[in-house]
C-alpha cells in the first residue's frame, strides 16, 4: 500500500520525503535548468571558464606580438607574472564565492574584474614607453 503522501511518477514511486521539490526531486520548475541555485552555479562556472580561456591566448598572443616585432607588448615577461596570477586568484575565489553565496556581489565582482583585466595585465608604463 502507497502511504497517502507519496505517489507514482512514470512508474517509480516517489516517497513523500522531497519537501516539495515537485515529483521525484525534479526541483519544482521542471527541466534539467528549473533551479534557480542550478542556473547560478552554471552562470558562475561559464564565466569562470571563459576567463580561463581568455588567459589560455596569452601565449599565443605572445608569440604573434614577438613575431610581429613587437617584444615591448609581449604578454609573457617578468613583470606580468605577479597580475596574471592575480587575476586568476581573483577568478577562483569569485567562481567559490558566486558558487556557494550566489546573492553575495564579491564573488560577482571578483569575477567580472578578473575577466575585464586580461587585456591590460601587460599594459604599464614601463610596458609601453612614450616614443
Amino acid at each position: 500500500m502507497i502511504p497517502a503522501r507519496a505517489q507514482r511518477v512514470g512508474g517509480r514511486r516517489c516517497g513523500g520525503g522531497d519537501h516539495g521539490r515537485g515529483p521525484c526531486g525534479t526541483g519544482g520548475a521542471g527541466g534539467p535548468w528549473g533551479s534557480a541555485r542550478l542556473r547560478t552555479a552554471a552562470l558562475a562556472f561559464g564565466l569562470y571558464a571563459f576567463v580561463l580561456l581568455l588567459f589560455a591566448t596569452f601565449p599565443v598572443l605572445d608569440r604573434m606580438l614577438r613575431d610581429a616585432g613587437r617584444p615591448d607588448l609581449a604578454l609573457l615577461a617578468p613583470f606580468v607574472v605577479a597580475p596574471t596570477l592575480a587575476a586568476l586568484t581573483a577568478a577562483t575565489v569569485g567562481v567559490v564565492l558566486a558558487r556557494r553565496r550566489p546573492r553575495h556581489p564579491v564573488g560577482w565582482l571578483l569575477l567580472g574584474v578578473s575577466g575585464s583585466s586580461w587585456p591590460w595585465a601587460g599594459r604599464s608604463p614601463a610596458a609601453c614607453p612614450t616614443p
